[in-house]
């Protein structure tokens, strides 16, 4: 996790548009992060903001097999993925993940 294995790590998930800007503006995350020695995570959406695969967002929609990847299952599975190689890489098998998101993000 953050300072130590057993840390929290503090997730915001992103909704339907960018990250850019949110790392500052989400007031649980700063506000808590030092206290309890948290990780903070920021996972954009797949194929909003920066995190566009397959080249631009409308390549990607014209083309039905890239276009299944733009799902709130492949969402969740994207973030499931990244959590547990952060946990992996980290060592923090025993950090407790707490999920914050808002509007889609959030639900």
């Amino acid at each position: 996790g953050g300072a130590n294995s057993s840390a929290p790590i503090f997730v915001y998930l992103g909704a339907e548009s960018s990250i850019d800007g949110y790392p500052n503006g989400i007031g649980f995350m700063s506000e808590n992060a030092a206290t309890f020695k948290a990780l903070l995570v920021y996972i954009e959406h797949r194929y909003y903001g920066k995190s566009i695969p397959f080249g631009s967002r409308e390549d990607a929609f014209k083309n039905a097999s890239t276009l299944g990847y733009f799902s709130s299952a492949q969402a969740l599975a994207d973030y499931a993925e990244i959590l547990i190689d952060i946990k992996k890489t980290l060592q923090a098998q025993n950090s407790p993940i707490v999920v914050i998101g808002g509007s889609y993000g959030g639900s």
